[in-house]
C-alpha cells in the first residue's frame, strides 16, 4: 500500500508542536469527563537597566508569564489523561500544551524595585490568562487512536516550536543582566552587551517569530506562516525548526521541491534530525508522482 505524505509525515519528538488534525469523526473514544474550560494566571517578570529597554524588559515578561501559565496546563493535562486512563509521554503534554493553549485578554503590567547586588534596579511584572479547553486534549487522544486499514497508528505532520529554545534564552538574559551590573569595566560590559544582542536576536526574535508562523499555520494561512518563518531565518540563519517548519508547510502547499529544499538544509544543520530524513524521503516520493 502506497504510504502519502499526508499521511505518514513524522511526528517531531521536539518539545512544542503543532499537529494539522485530521478530520475527527468515527473514533471510539469517549471522555469520561464533561468537557470544561480551566483558565490559568501566568506570571513573569524581568528587570530592566542599561543593558536593555523598557520595550524589551516588558516584552521578556510576557513570554516568562506564557511559559509559567504553559507549564500550569501541562501538569493539568497530564492528570486528566491519567484520568482516563490515556498516560501521555512529557513530549506528547507538551506538544498538546502548545497547541491547544490560548492566551485571552490583554496583558497586565507593573513595575516593582528589585536588587542587583547593591544596584537599585525596575523589574516589570507580566500577568495574563490562558484558557485550555478539554475537549482539545480529547481531540489529540482521538487522533492517536486513529490507524489505517492494516492496524497501524497514522503519524500526523507536527510543527516544532521554539517554547524550549525561548526558555533558555531568557535563562540566558537574567544571567547577562546580572553580570552586566556587577561588572566592573566597560569593556566587560561591551563583551557582555554582544552576547545580549545575539541572544536576543538568535533566541528571542526568531523564536517569537516561529511561533507566531505556527499561529497563522494553525490557522490555514500557509503563505503567512512562510513569511514569519522567513523573518525567523533573518534573525537566525542556522535555525533548524524555521527550516523544518517551512519545509512542512510547503509539503502541505504540495511545493515538493521546497520541502526537499528546507528538510535538506535541516539536516545539513543538524544531521540526526530524524523527521527531517524521513519526510524527504516521503516528498520525494510524492515528487515522482507529478514526473
Amino acid at each position: 500500500m502506497k504510504m502519502t505524505l499526508k499521511k505518514l509525515l513524522v511526528a517531531s519528538v521536539a518539545a512544542g508542536t503543532f499537529i494539522f488534525n485530521p478530520p475527527l469523526d468515527n473514533f471510539n473514544f469517549v471522555s469520561t469527563v464533561q468537557a470544561e474550560i480551566k483558565t490559568y494566571t501566568g506570571v513573569g517578570a524581568c528587570v530592566q537597566g542599561d543593558l536593555i529597554t523598557i520595550e524589551q524588559a516588558k516584552n521578556y515578561a510576557k513570554l516568562r508569564a506564557e511559559i509559567n501559565a504553559k507549564e500550569q496546563a501541562g501538569v493539568y493535562i497530564a492528570n486528566y489523561s491519567k484520568m482516563e486512563n490515556f498516560n501521555l509521554t512529557e513530549n506528547k503534554i507538551d506538544l498538546i500544551t502548545n497547541s491547544i493553549v490560548n492566551i485571552v485578554g490583554e496583558v497586565q503590567y507593573k513595575t516593582e524595585t528589585a536588587m542587583i547586588g547593591d544596584s537599585p534596579v525596575v523589574r516589570y511584572v507580566a500577568t495574563l490568562n490562558a484558557n485550555i479547553d478539554t475537549d482539545g486534549i480529547n481531540a489529540y487522544i482521538r487522533r492517536d487512536q486513529k490507524t489505517d486499514e492494516n492496524g497501524q497508528s497514522i503519524a500526523q505532520s507536527e510543527l516544532q516550536s521554539a517554547t524550549k529554545d525561548i526558555k533558555a534564552g531568557l535563562n540566558k538574559i537574567e544571567e547577562l543582566i546580572e553580570r552586566y551590573n556587577k561588572a566592573t569595566s566597560q569593556a566587560e560590559k561591551d563583551k557582555i552587551r554582544a552576547e545580549f544582542s545575539q541572544t536576543d536576536r538568535e533566541i528571542l526574535l526568531a523564536g517569537q517569530k516561529l511561533i507566531e508562523g505556527n499561529e497563522y499555520a494553525k490557522n490555514g494561512e500557509y503563505q503567512k506562516a512562510i513569511e514569519l518563518y522567513n523573518e525567523a531565518l533573518t534573525f537566525n540563519p542556522n535555525f533548524v525548526e524555521a527550516y523544518y517548519n517551512r519545509g512542512t508547510i510547503y509539503a502541505m502547499m504540495k511545493k515538493y521541491d521546497e520541502t526537499i529544499s528546507d528538510f535538506s538544509y535541516a539536516i545539513q544543520l543538524n544531521p540526526n534530525h530524524i523527521e527531517a530524513y524521513n519526510n524527504r524521503g516521503i516528498a520525494y516520493d510524492e515528487l515522482k508522482q507529478y514526473d
